[in-house]
């Protein structure tokens, strides 16, 4: 039997880097891999007690709601009038359609098909046949993890085997997602404020002194007063104020107050508030007067077109914790959708963290509709 689970492991594994087919210009969900067990009622006319086994898939997404699985399970069928019990195993895909981005709890719906191998006494039964199946389950997140969720579902398959047998099948394990990026929690983050301040004008007073006049014939010094000279200097043109003049910023548009380098350009780490980014009341629709910050962000990425960025949605403390993550998380996203449908190119990750992130306490109505916020989060510069 462990060499089942070596087998079904090595397969998952080659198809891992098979190709995601794209949809517009939204990126598809992750990959993701399955592993759980199951508990099968099988057919009276198998003359076996129920059983249990061990399934692994590979998922592969199609686009944001259907997902190819390539699928392996192994089972032990309990014979007790028999000196040994049988053995069935599977190899087969399914097509998945998910009610919505498996990302928070997401019912799903199957249909598959495959070849099965039933190993029974005497061998000269054992055979291979064809098998169909149809499922239902969900997917939920898992302590909060971005990069692990639970899986559970329930099938009825139908094995062409011994005339026709209808087995019932239950679930359950975990789903991992392949490529999710992690947040690492310990970058200490800047808040950047949106707009940007008005331009400094520096004063500097310089002091010139008339030389010291002597008249000897009379042995008597005399002093010409000081003359004072008032001179204001004004600092070079930097139209983005990120502290780099203009005729050495190579990354124009940056919102100002952002951590640059040397050459005007953004730092992992640093986050931007969108400021003045407005949705309608317990909505994810982006409100009209919006669409000045949205321009703002639209300039900067499209000038650092490198950047990764994690857009990051903000409730404040008021309903329920689950139901501020999802409407954080669609924020988010559909920040994300009209940054792309302006033109962005660089890569956005959508994420939605309900009210688990405060800047202020959520003491009063101010404080919390500052805590009502889309942050840009630099990923990698």
């Amino acid at each position: 039997m462990r060499a089942d689970h070596a087998v079904a492991l090595a397969m998952l594994s080659s198809l891992v880097a098979a190709p995601a087919w794209a949809e517009d210009e939204k990126p598809l969900p992750p990959k993701y891999v399955h592993i759980g067990g199951v508990l099968a009622k099988t057919d009276d006319g198998r003359l076996t007690d129920d059983g249990t086994g061990t399934q692994y898939s590979l998922g592969i997404p199609v686009n944001q709601n259907v997902s190819f699985e390539v699928r392996f399970s192994t089972f032990v069928f309990e014979a007790p009038a028999a000196p040994s019990d049988f053995y069935h195993r599977t190899f087969g895909a399914d097509a998945v359609y998910s009610l919505g981005d498996r990302s928070d709890f997401t019912p799903y719906v199957l249909i598959g098909a495959g070849l099965a191998y039933n190993d029974v006494l005497p061998d000269r039964k054992d055979r291979y046949s064809g098998y169909g199946n149809l499922g239902i389950g969900f997917t939920s997140s898992f302590l909060d993890l971005d990069w692990l969720r639970t899986r559970v579902e329930a099938r009825a398959q139908y094995d062409s085997f011994n005339g026709g047998q209808v087995d019932y099948q239950f679930s359950g394990g975990l789903e991992m997602p392949i490529g999710v990026v992690r947040t690492e929690q310990r970058i200490v983050e800047k808040v950047v404020e949106l707009p940007a301040p008005a331009p400094v004008v520096r004063e500097v007073e310089v002091i010139k002194e008339v030389p010291v006049e002597v008249v000897k014939q009379v042995e008597v010094v005399r002093q010409v007063p000081v003359e004072v000279v008032r001179i204001v200097e004004v600092a070079p043109p930097d139209a983005d104020q990120d502290g780099i003049a203009d005729v050495r910023d190579k990354c124009p548009a940056t919102p100002a107050g952002a951590t640059t380098d040397n050459h005007g350009c953004v730092l992992k780490s640093t986050v931007i508030r969108l400021e003045n980014l407005l949705f309608e009341t317990n909505s994810s629709v982006i409100s009209p007067s919006s669409d000045k910050t949205l321009g703002m962000a639209v300039d900067f990425l499209k000038n650092q077109p490198q950047v990764k960025v994690e857009v990051a949605g903000h409730t404040d403390n008021v309903g329920k914790p689950a139901k501020n993550r999802q409407l954080s998380l669609q924020r988010a996203k559909a920040v994300v959708k009209a940054l792309k449908a302006r033109g962005v190119r660089n890569e956005l990750k959508p994420a939605g963290y309900g009210a688990k992130k405060p800047v202020v306490p959520n003491s009063s109505e101010q404080n919390r509709q500052r805590n009502r916020r889309v942050e840009l989060k630099i990923l990698s510069s």
